[in-house]
């Protein structure tokens, strides 16, 4: 009774070792990439790492005190304080390193409302975060061309995905064995709402837009209702860009209401393309409700001429950049009509994604 449970440091980010083994330093070098600092009082040597300028990136790694195998290895960002002296042991849930977070200074509203200026806009941010692609493990690899390889790998799926981080722009804010979700950033720095999209979809851009004005106003103690922000929002992913026109009229490049394009392909739900008109009034390539179509073809079929036919045209496919849409409204397309697709349009983010070609009729979803 009355024993510690735990301690919290408030100041800063505590890397802890994840195993049992000997600590390595890799280019920790004295008065290079670190700094070396003695307490008169204690004696105590402090050693800060330094921001990165050279091709040399410290960092430290936990290794097998029988065979030598490195079990773990962990990254150093700038300003972060070394816990453990090279060749020490170490046990799992030790303290490695401490990182300070990022304080803010004194600012009032209007200092911050460039910032929800750059959010509204969906700019790209200078030096913006490294975004993970899939869900996964965190492998971190070796240094090539002064990038650092990181892998995350699932082991469901067997997918991996290769990231390549600049050394020196961007401090890694994971670690070797850490789990990770598609879209989470892997460095510091501010993410690009684009990205954001792609990979994680309508839902998470939304969320982190809100996210991102409010901790604007909330700094400051203003409270603002989420409405008002998602009211702005709902209008910045109304716009689409058409990709791919299909067999509406709409052409490649239009810049379109997202409920515009819904209703073009909507129009083509139960349209049937001819293929060959045979003995009717048809003509080869033209769209036609299918209750036209079927109501013709029996009248000539009656009569003895020959009907026309109809093929299942090729429905249209996203791109790569339309294909992570996964959180999106999907159209299915009609048996026989090619419908169109889009893609986020200069101006605003995308909201739109188009399925593969299957048979049935097209479903949605409601807007949120």
């Amino acid at each position: 009774m009355g024993d510690s449970l735990c301690t919290i440091d408030p100041h800063n980010k505590l890397i802890l070792a994840k195993v049992d083994g000997l600590i390595h330093y890799i280019n920790v070098v004295d008065g290079d990439t670190v700094q070396v600092s003695t307490d008169e009082a204690s004696g105590k040597v402090t050693r800060t790492v330094t921001e990165a300028k050279g091709e040399r990136h410290p960092h430290i790694s936990v290794n097998d005190a029988a065979s030598n195998k490195v079990l773990e290895d962990h990254y150093l960002p700038g300003k972060t304080q070394i816990e453990v002296i090279d060749g020490a042991k170490v046990r799992r849930g030790d303290v490695i390193a401490r990182t300070p977070h990022s304080v803010a200074g004194n600012q009032d509203i209007t200092s911050g409302l460039p910032r929800v200026t750059e959010i509204f806009e969906a700019r790209r941010p200078k030096d913006p975060a490294v975004l993970a692609e899939i869900d996964g493990v965190v492998d971190i690899g070796e240094e090539k061309h002064r990038k650092v390889l990181v892998t995350v790998r699932n082991e469901k799926t067997g997918k991996e995905k290769i990231h390549e981080v600049p050394i020196g722009k961007h401090n890694l804010i994971v670690h070797t064995g850490d789990d990770i979700l598609a879209g989470q950033p892997l460095t510091d720095g501010q993410r690009v709402p684009n990205e954001i999209l792609r990979i994680s979809g309508e839902q998470a851009i939304q969320q982190y837009l809100i996210e991102e004005v409010q901790k604007v106003y909330r700094s400051q103690g203003v409270s603002i209702n989420d409405k008002h922000i998602e009211l702005i929002i709902s209008q910045m992913l109304r716009r689409v860009k058409v990709k791919d026109p299909g067999d509406t009229t709409l052409l490649e490049g239009d810049v379109i209401d997202k409920f515009t394009f819904r209703n073009h392909n909507k129009r083509l739900e139960k349209c049937v393309k001819i293929t060959e008109p045979g003995g009717t009034e048809f003509q080869t390539g033209e769209i036609v409700p299918k209750e036209i179509f079927d109501e013709k073809n029996a009248e000539y079929e009656a009569s003895g001429a020959r009907t026309s036919t109809t093929e299942n045209a090729r429905c249209s496919r996203p791109s790569a950049w339309a294909r992570a849409f996964d959180a999106l409204p999907t159209w299915r397309s009609s048996p026989s009509t090619r419908i169109s697709s889009s893609s986020m349009a200069p101006s605003a983010i995308s909201c739109l994604r188009i399925s593969y070609c299957t048979i049935g009729a097209a479903t949605s979803k409601e807007d949120p």
